[in-house]
């Protein structure tokens, strides 16, 4: 096996050279070519030409895949050449676009063998397997300022794998002539150590409550009738106007119980948030609730919502231990699909519909909410056990009584869409591992 090999150096970078060089010293597999990297004052658009140059000159090959390493690759004690060919003969079936040897930077994960991953987006591009089927993309890109090349790679390819434990990571030299911040010593080392532990944790998350069997009956036939949930509407004053627009919003919906909050703290939309939160979980701790809703004056229900799937959701992530449902999000950093129909999310960033189960309560009073700025929701943090239904059921309408928040809550609304669109291509990936993973179990599944 000859993996044709680029590895990326500035001529003013002998230090690099030499380094890279020694890394690829007594490994024959690689067939390694140094490319003098392009000079332009800005570091990523020299990168980016450099990349972009490789690609067309492997154009007329016959190359399936190449691999483009930066100077500053350094191979792991994880690296053998069995482990890489086997993980590109994985990724050449699901028709991969890329292979990376290690991230600085990842978000979501899925496993399809120990070892191999797919992953959603990802940073660092010091050793990357780009297979023919992305040269193209690459290629007629419009790569401009502000651009970063491991980010613009990320986006465009469909389907990318990881290696993990990595076999690459990042050497530090003191400096960087792409990322400024990088240049900091022991900076670049925790990225590598910090994606590392993420996709250890999200691997966790997955055999966690994929692996919890739900001793759960559906119930569709009779719908849940009789089921009154509180629901606690925030973010509203006594505006009948608004009251009207929220009332058409749940009419024949007897499923949820409205009781209208009143914002206690004026201003920042976060410290009201707390305050009513606080004020309605007070008032419920007596009545011995099992859940309540907390939900924004802005809300609208979606296309997807049923009364039937919903509560489904709710007795399905209760047994699954969850301390909050959402009924969407705005945005997330990383997600992993646990059912067809819901995800565990790490953390969320704005949600107009959030379901609390009483397990909660407490530790939510009794929490000294900081006025620290921060995107993720004041309750983001409260719980590693938070899911969000999908597809959504709420997003935001853009009404409110204030016209400064009724403006944010339009603005958010293609965040959303974005947050949804995310949780849609995971879930696909999801699928189509898990028909690989059958097939390989159950080989008569395959066609012929």
């Amino acid at each position: 096996m000859k993996i044709k090999t680029f590895a990326i150096n500035l001529r003013k970078r002998p230090d690099r050279r030499g380094s890279v060089l020694e890394q690829f010293d007594r490994k024959p597999e690689f067939d390694l070519s140094l490319v003098e990297g392009y000079e332009h004052p800005i570091g990523a658009m020299g990168l980016w030409i450099t990349i972009r140059q490789i690609i067309l000159n492997c154009m007329d090959r016959q190359d399936e895949y190449i691999l483009i390493c930066e100077d500053d690759h350094e191979f792991t004690d994880q690296y053998s050449l069995e482990y890489l060919a086997s993980s590109i003969a994985l990724v050449s079936e699901f028709d991969g676009d890329l292979l990376a040897g290690g991230v600085s930077c990842v978000k979501s994960t899925i496993q399809v063998r120990p070892g191999l991953y797919w992953m959603e987006q990802f940073t660092g591009f010091q050793f990357v397997i780009i297979f023919r089927r992305l040269f193209r993309s690459i290629i007629e890109f419009n790569f401009k300022e502000g651009d970063d090349a491991d980010i613009v790679v990320s986006d465009i390819a469909r389907n990318k794998f990881l290696l993990h434990p990595f076999i690459s990571v990042q050497k530090e030299f003191g400096y960087s002539d792409v990322t400024h911040k990088n240049a900091r010593m022991g900076h670049v080392h925790q990225l590598f150590a910090k994606s590392s532990e993420r996709i250890s944790d999200l691997n966790t998350v997955d055999a966690f409550y994929n692996g919890k069997s739900i001793e759960f009956e559906y119930n569709e036939e009779h719908l849940y009738e009789g089921i009154s949930i509180p629901t606690f509407i925030i973010g509203c004053s006594d505006s009948l106007p608004l009251k009207e627009v929220i009332f058409r919003e749940f009419k024949d919906k007897p499923e949820f119980d409205l009781k209208f909050i009143t914002d206690p703290i004026a201003g920042k939309p976060d410290s009201a948030f707390v305050a009513s939160i606080g004020h309605i979980l007070r008032s419920v701790s007596l009545s011995d609730e099992d859940i309540v809703i907390i939900c924004n004056s802005g809300h609208r229900f979606t296309a997807d919502y049923a009364r039937g799937k919903f509560i489904n959701n709710i007795i399905e992530a209760h047994q699954q231990g969850v301390g909050l449902l959402l009924g969407g999000i705005s945005g997330f950093d990383s997600a992993v699909p646990v059912c067809e129909t819901r995800f565990w999310i790490s953390s969320f960033q704005d949600a107009g519909f959030i379901v609390v189960y009483n397990k909660l309560f407490e530790k939510i009073l009794s929490e000294s909410f900081n006025n620290q700025p921060s995107i993720n929701h004041p309750l983001s943090e409260i719980t590693s056990h938070k899911m969000v239904m999908y597809p959504f059921i709420s997003v935001p309408s853009g009404l409110s009584d204030e016209k400064n928040e009724s403006s944010a809550r339009a603005d958010i609304a293609p965040l959303y869409e974005l947050s949804s669109n995310r949780l849609s291509y995971i879930q696909a990936a999801k699928g189509f591992i898990s028909l690989y993973k059958q097939k390989r179990e159950s080989p008569r599944l395959i066609n012929p």
